[in-house]
């Protein structure tokens, strides 16, 4: 019985406001508060015209502007009906449908932590987004055994500055374009540029075409804004070129959202050379990666991956070159670097790779192998030329005090990374946000035949705080534990790092 008063009420003030000319009103609605207003105004949408109508004069209420305004008895019965909580959800709900529709062919617009224009029915996206991270470090030098300083600088620096677009067209058509104005002028400045094509429900592959990251190595493919130390491991940066991309052709696909796979064939990034890691000199190299990997589950709370990679390299200059700094930047020198190698015919990479999320805690671990081919004959002998091997690995794990998880990303052409925790409150609005311990052993061994690169392990350990999901803040104390041979054997520097990171 008390809904069909309610359905009458409603149906008699609509009446009673649509059909007299002598009182007609245009109305506007507020798009994001849904508030009803007599003038227009910025976002504010028309809902219509609409008019008064009197019946016959039963019952009389006062009128301010003059006589008495008579009212029907349905009247009065609709405006004692039309003040219950009941009538107003109702009402709320029919303004809430003429809203949608008024407005069910404007854009979205998406500003909570990013900036982002999508159509209703989210086929057509464009993001505008980048980062900014700032890095600083304070030192300590050493001697080597041979007296030599590590020569470290107190330094400052702004690490990344990066701007970006990204978009998806049609549904399953995607772009991406980002700019470091840090890494060089230019096509030097170039990271991600490709196009890409997705579309699961017509197979689980998606296509990728241009510059982007080699698919090889957890901590490298990971985001910089997501890494948990300011610095990648030791083997991250010598075997993995975290800043490089290369361009080329890639394939990814995932089967019952269990095992993924990624794999490219690649040329030199945009630049024409490489940023970081592996380096090569001379024309394009021809490269193959590919990785493989199994998450039986990842969820809010819990994730487990595990996978292995491989990639081969032909350079075309027949040299290469490992080489790294002490998981410290700026102002410091690499420690371990095997120098130029010669007569290279291939290049082959391996790598295993583990990762452990159970609520707050999670555990990394990483394997890295690079076995150098080379061709030719030793200077005056009759010996073929040796053919070095170079490894390192690291283990790594963190502990969020304020109980936030780690992320997870297994699908798409992220898949196989890992996030930052969200936290909980957000500072400023009453929150503390996410607090966050970690612990990493790391050891680079380039040390191989005749090249004496240098073995170097090191111990980080860091506190993060992640104030909102799009500002963090970084402190770790970077101690070399051991380099030995190589042109600093027997040194042990340390330092500390800072950083401010800001992405959206």
């Amino acid at each position: 019985m008390k809904s069909n008063h309610l359905a009458r009420a409603v149906t008699l003030v609509l009446m009673s406001i649509t059909s007299h000319p002598s009182c007609a009103i245009d109305l506007y609605v507020d798009t994001k508060t849904e508030q009803i207003f007599a003038k227009p105004g910025h976002g504010r949408v028309k809902l219509g015209t609409f008019q008064r109508v009197d019946e016959s004069p039963i019952a009389t209420s006062p009128n301010a502007n003059g006589p008495s305004v008579a009212n029907s008895p349905a009247e009065t019965e609709a405006q004692a009906i039309l003040k219950t909580p009941a009538a107003q959800e109702q009402i709320q709900k029919e303004v809430k449908k003429q809203v949608e529709v008024a407005t069910k062919d404007l854009p979205k617009i998406d500003t909570k932590g990013k900036l982002e224009f999508a159509s209703k029915d989210g086929d057509f996206k464009w993001r505008i987004g980048g980062r900014l991270h700032l890095q600083g470090g304070v030192y300590e030098n050493a001697d080597s055994d041979k007296g030599k300083s590590t020569n470290f600088s107190d330094d400052a620096s702004v690490r990344r500055a990066r701007l970006e677009t990204a978009a998806t067209l049609w549904k399953y058509w995607g772009l991406k374009f980002q700019y470091d104005f840090v890494g060089g002028s230019g096509a030097a400045g170039i990271r991600d540029a490709f196009i890409s094509f997705k579309k699961d429900d017509f197979l689980p592959v998606g296509i990728i075409a241009g510059q982007f990251k080699e698919y090889y190595s957890l901590e490298a493919f990971s985001s910089s804004n997501d890494i948990t130390l300011i610095e990648r491991a030791l083997p991250s940066g010598a075997f993995s070129a975290p800043d490089a991309r290369r361009l080329g052709v890639g394939l990814v696909t995932n089967l019952y959202d269990v095992v993924g796979f990624q794999t490219s064939f690649d040329g030199p990034n945009a630049s024409g050379t490489d940023i970081g890691g592996v380096a090569n000199s001379g024309n394009a190299p021809a490269v193959w990666l590919g990785r493989l990997f199994v998450s039986p589950f990842h969820d809010n709370n819990r994730t487990l991956h595990l996978g292995v990679a491989g990639s081969w390299m032909s350079p075309s200059g027949n040299q290469t070159q490992f080489q790294e700094r002490p998981e410290m930047t700026p102002g410091t020198n690499r420690l371990v670097n095997t120098g130029l190698i010669q007569n290279v015919t291939s290049l082959n990479r391996f790598g295993a790779e583990g990762l452990g999320i159970i609520g707050p805690l999670s555990l990394q671990a990483e394997y890295k192998l690079a076995m150098v081919n080379r061709s030719g004959l030793y200077t005056n002998t009759l010996n073929s030329l040796s053919n070095p091997s170079f490894y390192g690995w690291y283990v790594q794990g963190a502990w969020t005090i304020t109980g936030e998880s780690r992320g997870y990303e297994f699908d798409g052409f992220s898949g196989g990374s890992f996030k930052n925790p969200k936290p909980d409150g957000i500072v400023g609005k009453g929150g503390i946000g996410a607090w966050e311990l970690a612990l990493r052993y790391s050891q680079l061994n380039l040390n191989s035949n005749e090249f004496r690169g240098g073995n170097e392990k090191n111990f980080t350990a860091g506190l993060n705080w992640y104030a909102t999901p799009n500002f963090k803040f970084m402190a770790n104390y970077v101690n070399v534990l051991e380099v030995n041979e190589g042109p600093y054997s027997g040194a042990h520097p340390w330092g500390f790092n800072f950083g401010a990171r800001a992405y959206w």
